[in-house]
């Protein structure tokens, strides 16, 4: 009976301890960021403390350095804990998978999504997030093709952090590894997992018609970059990798992925899917092609017979989804 009355205190207590990050007192804001820890850690009103605690990575743009500190003290401290309950360090695979996880759930939300990239930047800078992590991180985007859904969908947030590295140092993305993503991400009809590969692939180096003595070697942050142009024999090979992706920018730009998409969700529900991954596949196309322009202009001029001649066209067959991606 007294545990569940503390529970039931501890529950009611928490919209106030998340009403106090918003305040303009230094002590009221850490104290709270402890308190939403510690909740999380011994799984106390875990819906609500677990929300509150994503609430509270906004505070990593605080102008006040402490409390920037004491954000990301938190935040390792639940996901990247020293210590766990049998007193081990924490696996490079579990961090990874903690990474994942928390990606996952913030994906719904840009304030929380854009602070998760944020701090995932920070730890990497600080090298609180080490090869074997990017390693375990690439491993978690391994699949085969009797891959089941939550295995697609694990793999798709696992690029997708790996993109919030990749803006950090863009020398992660090894030539064999944008081969890779290109062929499991792009290659997939799950839509986590290919926006999670467009997400990676818009980092990758932009090198085509970049001269060598162009490219910078080193962060401001004084965090080494490795060279991925030094990895190719010559520029045809970067040019092969990115090649081998255009087709598929090509369908998701044009929505001959429409089909797809709409055999488990409504029309509306698809607009909108494609609509977020064809404004990626749009960007990615600008960053890795050589004459992006002259591209897009062809895929449009195709669009437009489809929906104005669909007998004839091959390359979309639904008549509402061609005229929603046209428009």
């Amino acid at each position: 009976k007294q545990a569940i009355e503390f529970i039931n205190i501890i529950q009611s207590s928490i919209p106030t301890i998340q009403a106090m990050l918003l305040s303009k007192t230094q002590g009221d804001v850490t104290q709270s960021l402890r308190f939403i820890a510690n909740a999380v850690k011994f799984n106390t009103c875990s819906n609500l403390s677990n929300k509150c605690l994503r609430a509270s990575f906004s505070l990593i743009f605080h102008p006040d350095e402490t409390i920037r500190n004491e954000c990301m003290s938190t935040f390792m401290g639940v996901y990247l804990p020293n210590d766990t309950q049998d007193g081990s360090s924490m696996s490079p695979m579990e961090i990874a998978t903690n990474l994942v996880t928390i990606c996952n759930q913030c994906d719904k939300n840009m304030s929380e999504m854009t602070s998760l990239e944020k701090i995932v930047s920070d730890l990497y800078i600080k090298n609180e997030l080490d090869d074997n992590v990017i390693k375990c991180m690439w491993e978690l985007t391994t699949i085969t093709t009797t891959a089941t859904p939550t295995q697609l969908t694990i793999a798709g947030y696992a690029y997708t952090v790996l993109s919030m590295i990749a803006k950090q140092s863009p020398g992660i993305l090894t030539p064999t590894r944008i081969s890779h993503l290109i062929t499991t991400g792009l290659g997939s009809t799950s839509m986590i997992l290919m926006r999670g590969a467009l997400l990676c692939l818009q980092t990758a180096p932009a090198y085509i018609n970049t001269p060598p003595n162009a490219i910078q070697t080193a962060s401001t942050t004084g965090k080494a970059k490795s060279n991925p142009l030094a990895d190719y024999e010559s520029p045809t090979e970067l040019q092969a990798h990115y090649t081998s992706a255009f087709a598929t920018l090509q369908d998701i730009i044009i929505g001959a992925i429409f089909d797809e998409m709409t055999d488990s969700s409504s029309m509306e529900v698809a607009t909108w899917s494609w609509f977020s991954l064809c404004e990626l596949a749009v960007h990615v196309l600008f960053h890795i092609h050589p004459q992006p322009d002259i591209a897009v202009g062809k895929m449009i001029s195709h669009m437009y017979e489809g929906v104005v001649n669909t007998t004839n066209s091959t390359l979309n067959t639904n008549t509402n989804g061609s005229v929603t991606c046209i428009l």
